[in-house]
């Protein structure tokens, strides 16, 4: 009732469009400060941002109105995409983001690349083509700026996309992906590095071979403090000894995750 009250006063007083563009600035810059520290912040501080759900909303929905700004939507969404994730909302994301696809030609590559990095990084239709096609233009754009630490993102993005169909590619995606993790690389993005080692390895059923890649996500996990991600990571590992026919190994490691 607040929030509709203010909303008639401004229309009332004819400043609804600029209090709604200033409100969707702020939210974009917002966004871009959760990107940034989206690999170094602590668990904690990431689950005080998911709040700004709401806000998120609000902003986009007034930025791909009519009396919007497109292009400040295309750069909230290319930023924002762990909002969605946090609050398990990934769907919505996914549907908002395709609402702008394909994007404009003439965005500055930074903008466009960040928004082909989340798309793929939503993850919740893979299989779909817009999705391999924004990994692969995120990894070209990216190589491109000379983002390290984005293009190891988007290496990993792509190979995620790409495993059911692009076998060489995601090979080489993911040795590239690997070659770029160094001693500065965030323990939460060589987690990431790890997990897709682990998927490559479990869908070629290399049993032993995904272990040790999703043992060694689990003690990056464990190394950062992120119990989410440990728990995670302890899932892939009981899905990999219930495909290995290993039952009782599956109960236990479950059990772990869920006990943690």
């Amino acid at each position: 009732p607040t929030r509709a009250f203010a909303l008639e006063q401004l229309a009332t007083a004819g400043e609804s469009e600029a209090v709604m563009r200033r409100h969707a600035e702020a939210v974009c810059d917002a966004m871009a400060i959760s990107d940034e520290v989206q690999w170094t912040e602590p668990y904690e501080r990431r689950r005080r941002r998911w709040a700004e759900i709401g806000n998120l909303r609000a902003a986009v929905n007034w930025a791909m109105s009519p009396a919007g700004d497109r292009g400040l939507a295309i750069r909230m969404l290319g930023t924002g995409w762990t909002i969605w994730i946090g609050n398990s909302t990934t769907a919505e994301g996914f549907a908002r983001m395709m609402a702008l696809w394909p994007l404009p030609t003439d965005l500055p590559p930074r903008v466009e690349a960040a928004f082909c990095l989340a798309l793929a990084s939503l993850k919740t239709q893979t299989w779909r083509d817009e999705v391999l096609q924004a990994a692969q233009r995120a990894v070209e754009l990216h190589r491109q700026l000379g983002d390290r630490q984005r293009l190891t993102h988007s290496l990993v993005r792509y190979a995620a996309a790409g495993m059911a169909r692009e076998a060489d590619s995601v090979d080489e995606a993911i040795s590239q992906a690997s070659a770029l993790v160094d001693d500065s690389t965030p323990t939460r993005l060589r987690a990431l590095v790890a997990m897709i080692h682990g998927s490559r390895a479990l869908g070629l059923h290399d049993f032993d071979a995904a272990r040790v890649a999703f043992g060694r996500q689990a003690e990056l996990y464990r190394q950062g403090g992120e119990a989410a991600g440990e728990y995670a990571a302890l899932i892939n590992l009981g899905m990999v000894a219930l495909d290995a026919g290993e039952i009782d190994e599956a109960v236990a490691t479950l059990r772990r995750a869920m006990d943690g």
